[in-house]
């Protein structure tokens, strides 16, 4: 059976206009370009999508946006990274909610959590979603960095962890 997820996923960017507000007729285009370019999903308000500075109304206006545009054409990962296990819980939910087709999410930032914490954190979440679950290793932004050992941990006692994204800066 083919893996849905196989292919190449666009990281979108959230565009502003010159009011500094969200771009939603830019959001559109940039969904129509992925789509065009053969792309099998698009991946919405993550690390490059400027979520830490986004307002809820702004998140759900942009979360509208992208699924309206992307329809049945693409799969539709949503990133829900929060501070907190509730607020990472809660936008889980609204993505799934909206029609998602996975969420992705990198451990609390700032704060520095031990291995059994972030354990805990995406199990909170998993529980709370039928959706797949994209694991974000980025310890740039979380102060945390997942081994290996430690993601096969994640991966056998959450079985919707089916997918990793590694975000690392490599420095020469």
């Amino acid at each position: 059976m083919k893996d849905p997820f196989a292919g190449m996923h666009w990281m979108l960017v959230t565009p502003f206009n010159n009011a500094e507000e969200v771009d939603t007729g830019s959001i559109k285009k940039l969904v129509e370009k992925a789509a065009e370019t053969g792309c099998v999903g698009v991946v919405a308000l993550g690390e490059m999508g400027e979520w830490r500075r986004l307002a809820d109304r702004e998140r759900s206006v942009i979360l509208d946006q992208v699924m309206t545009a992307a329809g049945d054409r693409l799969k539709v990962t949503v990133g829900t990274t929060a501070p907190s296990t509730y607020v990472a819980v809660e936008r889980a939910r609204e993505a799934q909610k909206a029609g998602a087709s996975a969420v992705m999410v990198s451990p609390p930032t700032l704060a520095k959590p031990n291995p059994e914490a972030v354990k805990t954190f995406y199990q909170r979440i998993a529980d709370s979603i039928d959706i797949p679950l994209v694991v974000q290793d980025f310890p740039q932004t979380s102060g945390v960095h997942m081994s290996p050992q430690f993601t096969a941990q994640l991966a056998e006692a959450i079985p919707s962890f089916q997918y990793l994204y590694l975000s690392y800066q490599y420095s020469r």
